[in-house]
């Protein structure tokens, strides 16, 4: 008789049991102890130091059967640190996990850089077209990019012009898709001038370079909005007249459901 009950159960009640305390409510966050050390989940990044699979601390036979496991069930997130961007961190991360276990990873979460200064253009560029190549290369990965909309106030739901122009710089950027009529809409001068900005930018550093991205498991989507009634209550109000309203609503509700 095993010393250890849990392994006279059936394997499929062990991998049921395994399963239900390895899924976490939260997405998992990824850690490391150094730059060059292996790189491991936690639930609570204010405490680092606690990796979320205990299971395989507890002897040598679960470890062997539960090391890693929480990828299989859990949605991974990555964000920006001091040192690098979301896009990093992941690519570290799936290179230290090898080819076997990356196949575990069924979904990943990166979010925007609040804090620290934006990435040059021309590396961003660089860094989604190379996230568009491992999303190629590994079609069971989800990998949902969270993109900060700096003119639009997620709080009070005013504006949705501004959101809507923050959808099509980043569709022009990343699709290589342009919507019609935009110049109808008056904004603020500065607004106006960074999107222009933005254009440049696309015919400079984009193009062949980066769009049209093609990994259907790749999307977009703008932080903290939600595709609920009251925003598109907002959308219909803010562009209802427009020769180009039904084109724009769509996009706008796509970008904020679906993802671009």
């Amino acid at each position: 008789m095993n010393a250890f009950p849990f392994f006279e159960l059936p394997a499929e009640l062990r991998n049921r049991i395994c399963e239900f305390a390895l899924t976490a409510e939260d997405p998992l966050e990824a850690a490391s102890e150094g730059t060059d050390a292996r790189p491991y989940l936690v639930l609570d990044p204010d405490d680092p130091q606690k990796a979320f699979n205990q299971l395989k601390n507890v002897n040598k036979q679960l470890r062997q059967e539960t090391a890693d496991l929480e990828l299989r069930y859990n949605t991974l997130s990555f964000n920006h640190d001091n040192t690098g961007t979301p896009l990093d961190e992941v690519f570290n991360f799936i290179e230290f996990l090898g080819d076997e276990k990356r196949n575990w990873v069924r979904k990943i979460v990166l979010n925007p850089n609040l804090f620290g200064e934006p990435d040059p253009i021309q590396n961003w560029y660089y860094e989604v077209k190379r996230l568009d190549r491992l999303c190629c290369d590994n079609p069971h990965m989800m990998v949902r990019y969270l993109i900060y909309t700096e003119h639009y106030d997620y709080e009070n739901l005013e504006g949705t012009e501004h959101l809507l122009y923050d959808m099509a710089m980043h569709l022009l950027q990343l699709r290589g898709v342009s919507l019609p009529g935009l110049k109808a809409i008056e904004l603020d001068e500065e607004f106006q001038e960074q999107f222009e900005f933005w254009k440049e930018a696309n015919e400079t550093y984009g193009g062949t370079q980066c769009t049209p991205l093609v990994a259907p498991n790749l999307r977009f989507y703008p932080w903290r909005i939600k595709l609920d009634e009251e925003l598109l209550e907002h959308i219909y109000l803010d562009m209802e007249g427009y020769d180009y309203a039904a084109d724009w609503m769509t996009a706008v509700v796509i970008w904020a459901g679906y993802g671009i």
